[in-house]
This record gives C-alpha cells, sequence and structure tokens, in this order.
C-alpha cells in the first residue's frame, strides 16, 4: 500500500511529490494517463534537435518578478531565463488581404521571460528526483473508492485494470475532468460536482503552433514578431516571437508562434490543412520569406482526452476566477485532496498555481 498516491503526472504532481519525498515520505507514487510526464507541459524539440532549445507547444512564459514559487524553483535549480523578445514594430490586421498595418508594439508580454530549454526543464528536474519504480505512465484513473481508513484507485493501464492501494490520494487533475472521467465511491456531494464541471481547464480549448525558420526574417525588418489577426475567419490571433536564447546578440533557432483563432470544431474539421492556412496568414503579415519554414509543430490541446473534455471547446473570454474554497479542503476524513493548477486561488491555470496547489497540499499531507 501507498502512503500518498498522486494522479497526474504534470508539475503540480510531481512538485508535490518532490516536496514529499523532503519531508520524509517516500511511500508515493505517480500516476500519469499519458506516456510522458509533464501534463499540460509539452517542449517539442527543434528541427535540428538543438540541446539549448525545445520549442513550447503548452505553457511559455514565466514572470519571476510576480511568481514567487517559479522565481525559488529557477534559483534552486539554477534554470536559465532570457526575456521575452518584443523589440520593434509589431503587425495588426484587420481583415483578410488587408495590408498589415505597423504599429507601437503594445508590450503584450512586459516582464515574461522563457526557460531555456522550454518550459520542460521545469519537469526534467522533478523526474530526475524520482526512481522508475515509483512513475505509473499509462495509467488513466477510472475510480477512487473509499476503503477503510484509505483508498482503492483503479486504473485502465496497458494490457489491463489495476487497483491501487493508498492510505491517502491527491487528483492533480483538473476538475472538470474528474467530473468527467472519474467515478467516486461513495458519490461526491452533488454540488461539489456541479462545481467541477463549472470550471474550465486553462487552455484546454486552445491550440498552439511553432512555425521554424532558417533565419529570424522579421527582426531584419524590424519586427517584433508579434502579430494579430483581428478578424473573422482568422487562422492565428496571435503571433509571437519564439526564436530560441542563442549566444551573444545572436538568436538561436528562428521560430514565430502563435495561438489559434479557429474554434476547435473548425479545427478538427480542416486539420490537413491547418499548416497551409497558417503559412498564407504569416505570408500575408511577413511576406514571402515566411513561405519556407523548417519544421511546422501544431498541438491541438482540445484533441488530447488527457486534458479537456467537450465543455472546453467554448474557450472562457477571460481568465477564470479559480481556487473554489472546497477544492482546498481535504474530503474523506483526510484521504482526498485536489491539486491541479485551477485550485489555486491567485495564479489558477498558470504554472505558479501548479507550484502553489503542490505546497498547499504538502503542507497538509505533512501536518496530518
Amino acid at each position: 500500500m501507498l502512503d500518498v498516491a498522486i494522479i497526474g503526472g504534470g508539475l503540480s504532481g510531481l512538485s508535490l511529490a518532490a516536496r514529499l519525498r523532503e519531508a520524509g515520505t517516500h511511500s508515493v507514487g505517480v500516476f500519469e494517463a499519458r506516456s510522458r510526464l509533464g501534463g499540460r507541459i509539452l517542449s517539442t524539440p527543434t528541427a535540428e534537435s538543438d540541446p539549448d532549445t525545445r520549442f513550447d507547444l503548452g505553457p511559455t512564459w514565466v514572470w519571476p518578478g510576480d511568481q514567487p514559487l517559479l522565481r525559488e524553483f529557477i534559483r534552486r535549480y539554477d534554470l536559465q531565463l532570457f526575456p521575452q523578445f518584443q523589440y520593434g514594430r509589431a503587425l495588426f490586421q484587420s481583415a483578410v488581404g488587408q495590408v498589415p498595418l505597423r504599429i507601437p508594439d503594445p508590450q503584450a508580454y512586459s516582464g515574461a521571460y522563457r526557460i531555456r530549454g522550454g518550459a520542460q526543464r521545469l519537469i526534467d528536474v522533478l523526474a530526475e528526483q524520482l526512481s522508475p519504480e515509483q512513475v505509473y505512465l499509462e495509467h488513466r484513473l477510472l475510480q477512487v473508492r473509499q476503503q477503510g481508513e484509505g483508498v482503492a484507485l483503479s486504473f485502465e493501464a496497458p494490457g489491463n485494470n489495476v487497483v491501487q492501494q493508498a492510505r491517502r490520494v491527491v487528483l492533480c487533475l483538473p476538475p472538470r475532468l474528474l467530473q468527467q472521467q472519474v467515478a467516486f465511491e461513495p458519490a461526491l456531494d452533488e454540488r461539489l460536482q456541479q462545481m467541477f464541471a463549472a470550471t474550465p481547464t486553462w487552455m484546454a480549448g486552445h491550440a498552439k503552433v511553432i512555425v521554424e525558420y532558417e533565419r529570424p526574417f522579421w527582426r531584419e525588418q524590424g519586427l517584433s514578431g508579434n502579430g494579430y489577426g483581428q478578424y473573422p475567419g482568422a487562422v492565428l490571433g496571435e503571433i509571437f516571437d519564439a526564436c530560441g536564447v542563442g549566444n551573444g546578440t545572436e538568436p538561436g533557432r528562428a521560430a514565430l508562434g502563435g495561438f489559434f483563432a479557429l474554434p476547435a470544431g473548425v479545427r478538427a474539421q480542416h486539420r490537413a490543412r491547418l499548416e497551409e492556412a497558417v503559412i498564407s496568414q504569416l505570408q500575408e503579415l511577413y511576406g514571402p520569406a515566411a513561405a519556407e519554414p523548417v519544421a511546422i509543430h501544431v498541438m491541438d490541446w482540445f484533441q488530447e482526452p488527457a486534458t479537456a473534455v467537450a465543455a472546453d471547446a467554448d474557450v472562457p473570454s477571460e481568465h477564470p476566477s479559480y481556487g473554489h474554497p472546497w477544492l482546498r479542503l481535504d474530503h474523506w476524513n483526510e484521504t482526498l485532496w485536489f491539486g491541479a493548477s485551477e485550485t489555486d486561488h491567485r495564479f489558477g491555470g498558470y504554472l505558479e498555481g501548479a507550484l502553489q496547489a503542490a505546497a498547499r497540499v504538502a503542507a497538509d499531507l505533512t501536518a496530518s
């Protein structure tokens, strides 16, 4: 029997495992539905596999000035940061075929930094602290059943379903996923389940693209890389410079990143032509040089069952209010906790929220 079972191998789950290890709790298992660790953090190698550059298809930026636990994490593990590039003019297009307007860059990423090697570095340094016996990949949680003074956890796993006993369990999964995909015995309070369903999973309805180029031609044109397609039918609504850090004054691998403006259903319907549509829009904005990418990386988070449910197609128009008080309590007489980023009331949905949630639950577990 495990002392603590952690469901979810993203930043919150792995950070919680590290905190429990430091507190002397070694009988810990981390269960992840995907075939990889990281959750919504996903950094993909460049076309040339540059070891210092990985492109972030999930969370990209940190704000160390405003995010205390991330700032301490970066200091402790000696991670290297570099500021988000946004020097020069931005481009704005309000109609398809319109000549883009060069506007003063709005500095939308003021105070934002990126992590050398990608946000995956956060996962890498935490995963190194776990033994292989503590990590269970491709284990999708089906049921949590209260049993005696602990819980029985039923998983869909490669080959067959398995049951794991634990004294305590921490569910580091978004509340909406829990409501849709996990059965509880006894059933959770109906009001709690309704709150789960009403809590959007941050970025679950979104898709992101990174387009690699041989050189950062937009910088040569005096552009920041920031671009905005604000018209019906725009493929990308927001574009940014995604170049690697490089050395000295020279950038690393050249790239533009962007967030899709197309709804999830439209993206799915036209998946085979998305890359073509992306390049067409980039050509309109940045000129002929944008027509020759080295590689294109697309991640549609809505298509990942371990991230999104049908309700996430309705993307919030502003950052949701997260951290409902019920999510920050223990349940079932100190055997069940919730620890996803969405449980944090200040930084819910963000990387900092994941670290804050892990710190809160770790304090509860060690105190109990």
